[in-house]
């Protein structure tokens, strides 16, 4: 090989290398933009989820709260078996009742354990009084669990036995002082919730709202939402962990959902693989909720 092929074999050898490398470049760079966008594009659609979910429940969680802090409520709930306190007492619940949207409401007393509900066709007139929970049966064990936890506020998606209608209930703890005294509650009709608030994604996205522990509560897939979370072990219930490949990505998401409930960042990103395809999941905190 003379000279001047070897400098063209040399030279097409550089030019191939310069080119590979550029080409390398020139993909990562593309890479780091798609995902620099994908990541804004991310924390823009968690954040407008969180705007349209709390606008339809916004008002209930307080009217919820209101109730369950009625001074009337919680003088009766001290006295539940004093007549004139019980009449006065329903008295304020069809008040609340009519401003619900659902325009039902339910109230369980700690004390004796009565179940007073009322509903939109107003079909439990003067016999709001339906029944005394039992701490034995399966489908009262959502009350007993909720009266034990920390926390004065709790969402909570469960079938409602008397309308046959799976609802997500708003729950109160009616307080006085450190006594918990009963639950006061309203609900909203899931599959109504959902396509209000879930079924207007974009194609390509799909959004799950869970709770502190993880818990999926809403999904347009109800067969991915976990149903009476609180009455559940944590080994029962349906998370967000269980949706990830990689234990890795599990850890992940749960540091990070660790790190939004603290308030320092508004929106956190993860990229994750669920079912052998990559996503990049965003995160927001909805602090009124948990």
């Amino acid at each position: 090989m003379n000279i001047r092929s070897r400098i063209f074999l040399l030279t097409g050898l550089l030019v191939s290398v310069s080119a590979l490398a550029a080409w390398g470049v020139a993909r990562q760079q593309a890479s780091d933009i798609v995902d620099h966008w994908a990541v804004r594009y991310a924390e823009k659609q968690v954040l407008y989820d969180k705007s349209r979910l709390m606008q339809p429940i916004a008002q209930e969680i307080a009217l919820a709260r209101q109730l369950a802090a009625s001074q009337q409520i919680r003088t009766w709930a001290r006295n539940p078996d004093d007549a004139a306190l019980t009449r006065h007492a329903v008295t304020e619940m069809e008040s609340f009742r009519l401003n619900f949207a659902d325009k039902s409401y339910a109230i369980a007393l700690s004390r004796n354990g009565d179940y007073y509900h009322n509903n939109a066709k107003n079909e439990f007139a003067g016999k709001q009084l339906r029944y005394r929970l039992d701490p034995k049966k399966p489908a009262d064990q959502w009350f007993f669990d909720t009266i034990r936890q920390p926390r004065d506020f709790l969402l909570n998606v469960n079938p409602d036995a008397n309308s046959g209608v799976t609802k997500l209930w708003i729950n109160f703890l009616i307080r006085d002082g450190d006594d918990v005294l009963g639950v006061a509650s309203t609900g909203m009709d899931l599959t109504q919730f959902i396509r209000v608030v879930l079924d207007n994604a974009q194609p390509g996205i799909r959004s799950l709202f869970v709770d502190h522990t993880g818990a999926i509560q809403l999904s347009r897939d109800e067969r991915q939402i976990d149903f009476a979370s609180i009455s559940k072990g944590s080994t029962e219930r349906k998370t967000i962990a269980l949706l990830f490949d990689r234990v890795s990505d599990r850890h992940a998401i749960a540091d990070a959902m660790n790190d939004l409930a603290t308030l320092k960042r508004p929106v956190a990103t993860r990229f994750v693989e669920i079912a052998g395809k990559p996503y990049l999941a965003g995160m927001t905190y909805l602090q009124q909720i948990d």
